[in-house]
């Protein structure tokens, strides 16, 4: 229900959710700011609540449309976030400490990253693709097949092929290395 007494409901379609994206937009926003301390990424979580609300046409369940569900979401979302985020750190230290014991073994990084992107470009074409998106471009599984035109398992398959394959051609620790390096570039 809105200030004005008028149910959601009453409204219709369209309308009826417009009342409640409208109603409730900026307090999430701000709700979200609180937990990730990123304005830009709050407005992208409440934005996927609603997008995810209105493909789902759970917003036509009044049960779904009520504040305490939708700051439930946002906040489940947003713990989401943090914990990829940890995630993300945590691969981000591990890339710092192998890149530190590779130039104290006197390793050049410019020899080591021309050495690779030769490795790469030695790799099957759709192999390659699939490393190029997934590491160098940032695209999650999903994205990437759905750039491919593929499945997520293929998807899957190639980085796997391509991984097994720089592993041979360069050895184990240079490709977590690159791996790491295009990783934390692309976040």
């Amino acid at each position: 229900m809105d200030v004005t007494g008028t149910t959601y409901e009453d409204r219709g379609g369209e309308d009826a959710f417009k009342a409640i994206f409208d109603a409730h937009y900026q307090r999430l926003v701000l709700f979200a700011d609180s937990f990730v301390l990123n304005t830009s990424a709050a407005e992208d979580i409440v934005q996927t609540i609603f997008t995810d609300l209105w493909q789902s046409g759970r917003w036509q369940d009044p049960s779904r449309a009520t504040p305490a569900y939708l700051y439930a979401a946002v906040r489940n979302r947003c713990l989401n976030e943090i914990r990829h985020q940890n995630v993300r750190d945590t691969h981000n230290i591990r890339y710092v400490q192998a890149m530190l014991n590779v130039w104290d073994d006197g390793e050049n990084g410019e020899a080591l990253l021309e050495e690779l992107k030769k490795s790469i470009s030695r790799l099957p074409e759709q192999i390659r693709r699939t490393i190029e998106l997934r590491y160098f471009h940032g695209k999650s599984i999903a994205e990437t097949a759905e750039i491919l035109h593929v499945s997520e398992n293929t998807v899957k398959t190639h980085i796997k092929r391509g991984r097994a394959t720089l592993k041979l051609t360069l050895g184990d620790v240079r490709v977590k290395i690159f791996l790491a390096l295009v990783t934390l570039l692309a976040d």
